[in-house]
């Protein structure tokens, strides 16, 4: 398929798609525009390991290999070597398709082109690399982006369909979602890191419930030892609109909405490590993206880099705080 010769198919209704407002603004710290960021990239809030080649950011896109898709997106992958085009597919809950041609900036969702979505496919180290945005909302998932003030950051991806990384390893001790029982969602056992991390998080949030408003501090950087973690933030709430949100104040989030999350994510850069993530999140939010069939009325839920999804409440108690 030559994707130039069927550009008079264009519906121009597809073109705020390619404009579309990301979750949190990414920002570059005045870098040069052509300046490599490294980012850590999350599908349904697990951190992928990206073996093959790293994720990079350049001109505020965010590029992942063209296997990672196939890999982490649980989507299927064919390239046509001939036409160096990408034909990326997902069934479920709907087909989708997406053509991405290399060195093209503009994208096929099925069958309707989309001009211009701001960075074409490009060979980098003898690898296919495509920006994971485009590709994945043509897939029907949402992304999300929490930078990193020192450059770089997290990228999140939020499918509606199970994807491999949500499949749990025949070794893991965790209870699957499936099961209705609210006794999963009470136990949690922080580990090492989450003792240093889960006090300077949780210890000033609070949740009132009567008001739909959280409260809470972030800190910059939290130092454990030798080491400083970067911490960052972000807002997805509802219809309401997605934000970045600032660390070192004092966040009052007043009337949110029945289907919202907070995003806290801490990475050690140096290392381009993730020490820890968690996402706070209302109880209907929890429903919808993360399979949550718990009973609880008006608390919120946690779920950490680990794969454990408990109350907040929970989260207290095992961290000794009285809030």
């Amino acid at each position: 398929m030559n994707v130039k010769s069927t550009k008079d198919v264009v519906k121009k209704s597809f073109l705020a798609f390619a404009t579309a407002v990301s979750l949190f603004t990414i920002t570059t710290g005045g870098a040069s525009a052509a300046k490599i960021q490294k980012v850590v990239v999350k599908v349904n809030g697990t951190a992928i390991e990206i073996n093959e080649a790293p994720a990079y950011i350049k001109d505020n896109y965010t590029f992942v290999p063209l296997r990672f898709v196939s890999e982490a997106l649980g989507a299927k992958v064919t390239w046509d070597n001939s036409l160096k085009l990408a034909i990326v597919e997902i069934t479920e809950p709907k087909a989708n398709k997406v053509q991405i041609a290399l060195n093209q900036q503009d994208i096929v969702i099925n069958e309707t082109i989309i001009t211009s979505v701001g960075s074409a496919a490009t060979v980098q180290n003898n690898r296919v690399m495509v920006p994971i945005r485009a590709i994945s909302e043509g897939l029907g998932a949402t992304v999300g982006f929490i930078p990193n003030t020192s450059g770089g950051g997290t990228v999140l991806i939020t499918t509606p369909w199970k994807t491999p990384a949500q499949t749990p390893s025949p070794s893991t001790t965790a209870t699957p979602v499936k099961d209705t029982s609210d006794s999963k969602y009470m136990t949690w056992t922080p580990t090492s890191d989450q003792k240093v991390t889960g006090p300077v998080v949780f210890k000033p949030l609070t949740w009132d419930a009567s008001t739909q408003t959280l409260s809470f501090q972030l800190p910059s950087t939290i130092t454990n030892g030798d080491e400083v973690w970067e911490v960052s933030s972000g807002l997805r709430d509802g219809s309401n609109g997605d934000r970045k949100l600032e660390t070192g104040v004092r966040q009052k989030l007043l009337g949110l909405s029945e289907d919202f999350m907070v995003a806290i994510n801490i990475n050690y850069l140096p290392r381009n490590a993730e020490i820890d993530c968690y996402f706070v999140m209302s109880k209907s939010y929890a429903s919808k993206h993360y399979g949550y069939k718990g009973s609880i009325d008006d608390g919120l839920l946690v779920y950490d880099s680990h794969k454990n999804m408990v109350t907040l409440e929970t989260v207290y108690k095992a961290l000794g705080i009285t809030n």
